[in-house]
């Protein structure tokens, strides 16, 4: 739990503890911050469009009706994303891509209620096991998606893209032990942990439910179970063609004695990339410089963004600028930022503007 109150923010050892402080509330005001100062000394040098949208984490709905009924509101010439963050407190990083997603619920029915195990246990396809049965057929032991034609449209990396983001690799390992702290890493061994976040497409069992699992202890054979299923995509995945899949695969793996349904969630999103040549790229990479000392490192991030696709289409050109830091515990008790990097936000946003015309 939370060392203190969530909402009442609290500075302690260098850190602002409160909700939302990482993800994402030091992006916004470093980006207001910025315009403030500019309007403050004789205006922007650049046309400004502000957009705030509050819905990421549920799947960015209405602002993507709003995009495809008004276009032409966002268009511009270059599209700033200030979400996420560095890779640490004093390394910064600029993301080069975001991969794609769709979620997914499976249910296993068997029996049209539950039963007593003691009396039809024996006799009854339970539909926890058979879920477990079907899940586990999803992957090979060296951790690859077991799906037929899964990566049929997974672009190999190239050795020049790999070399690009080699800078990032002892960071990523180095926060993988720190944050993740599992017993050993896990997933595809012809790749670093790093590409197998950014580079990789993965099928993830978010949760499981059925039965009895509750204080005390029920003897039942449980009449359903429910699983929660996600898929990060990669270029040239789409959420339509991996989702097919997915209901194929698991139709295939389904025996007689259960039925199982998938039930796809939301409408995804495709993952997204970006030219490190671009203007906006360099200008960010020359705005971090300044204000942190000491040049970025590209990065592949394994989240989603929803909006990102559709203001790609906007937009001729796109740039991803955070300024939380991956330790910063996002999502989870004590969420904090490192308040010496408060003004180095501000600054790093000032001087992008500036770059951009320089």
């Amino acid at each position: 739990g939370w060392t203190s109150a969530p909402f009442v923010p609290m500075a302690r050892d260098g850190k602002l503890f409160a909700r939302g402080t990482t993800d994402s509330k030091i992006n916004v005001m470093s980006q207001l911050k910025a315009v403030e100062a500019y309007l403050a000394t004789g205006g922007a040098p650049v046309n400004i469009k502000l957009l705030f949208e509050g819905e990421e984490e549920s799947g960015s709905e209405n602002i993507n009706e709003f995009a495809a009924r008004y276009p032409e509101r966002l268009q511009a010439d270059v599209c700033v994303i200030s979400d996420g963050g560095i890779v640490a407190p004093d390394q910064p990083s600029l993301v080069l891509g975001l991969r794609g997603i769709v979620t997914m619920e499976l249910r296993i029915d068997g029996p049209v209620r539950d039963l007593h195990s003691g009396i039809f246990g024996g006799s009854v396809h339970n539909p926890i096991q058979a879920m477990s049965e079907i899940l586990a057929g999803l992957h090979h032991p060296d951790g690859r998606v077991a799906v037929p034609g899964f990566y049929d449209d997974v672009p190999v990396p190239d050795a020049d893209a790999r070399a690009l983001l080699r800078g990032l690799d002892p960071w990523m390992d180095a926060g993988w032990a720190q944050t993740a702290a599992a017993p050993h890493p896990w997933g595809e061994a012809d790749f670093s942990l790093h590409e197998r976040v950014g580079m990789r497409p993965t099928l993830e069992i978010n949760g499981i439910r059925g039965g009895y699992a509750e204080e005390g202890f029920k003897t039942v054979l449980p009449a359903f179970a429910l699983a929660k299923l996600s898929c990060r995509l990669v270029p040239d995945q789409t959420p339509d063609r991996v989702f097919a899949l997915l209901q194929d695969a698991i139709a295939a793996l389904t025996p007689p004695t259960v039925t199982a349904t998938l039930t796809r969630l939301d409408d995804g999103a495709p993952a997204v990339r970006v030219d490190h040549r671009t203007r906006s790229i360099q200008a960010a990479a020359r705005a971090y410089e300044q204000a942190w000392g000491v040049a970025p490192i590209f990065e592949l991030a394994g989240g989603s963004v929803p909006i990102a696709h559709t203001l790609r289409s906007t937009s001729t050109e796109m740039v991803k600028m955070g300024f939380g830091y991956k330790g910063g515990q996002n999502h989870g008790p004590d969420e904090h930022i490192i308040i010496a990097n408060i003004p180095r936000g501000i600054q790093a946003a000032i001087a992008f503007l500036g770059e951009l015309v320089g």
